[in-house]
């Protein structure tokens, strides 16, 4: 049990990490809402640098959640990192993260957005 408690203690200590997403030389993120299929891309480099910073704010933590929307992060070279998303909760390569609500209501308003036109 103390074992179970050091390792709680430890993970707690380190859960924040400064960097999930790599932002140098992002080309775009598409922003797609899973039960609908709908998208959004997104070009405009203060809007990605405003996401990225959300995203890379976020800290480690466990949660298990199906994710709501898919972002699709596209790098000049051609790489692409997927990250899952639903409410406050982030999946990066099968990790889970809480970030920030503004995220959640960015995102929100995208789609809000398009119905609009």
């Amino acid at each position: 049990m103390k074992k179970i408690c050091f390792l709680m203690i430890l993970l707690s200590l380190t859960s924040c990490v400064s960097l999930l997403v790599d932002n140098s030389s992002v080309e775009s993120i598409t922003i797609e809402k899973i039960s609908t299929g709908s998208r959004i891309e997104i070009t405009d480099q203060s809007q990605i640098s405003q996401l990225l910073k959300l995203i890379n704010s976020s800290c480690r933590e466990f949660y298990i959640s199906k994710g709501k929307y898919r972002i699709t992060i596209k790098y000049r070279n051609k790489e692409m990192k997927v990250v899952l998303f639903s409410g406050n909760v982030l999946k990066i390569e099968g990790v889970t993260y809480k970030t920030s609500e503004m995220l959640n209501h960015i995102i929100e308003k995208y789609f809000e957005d398009e119905l609009d036109y």
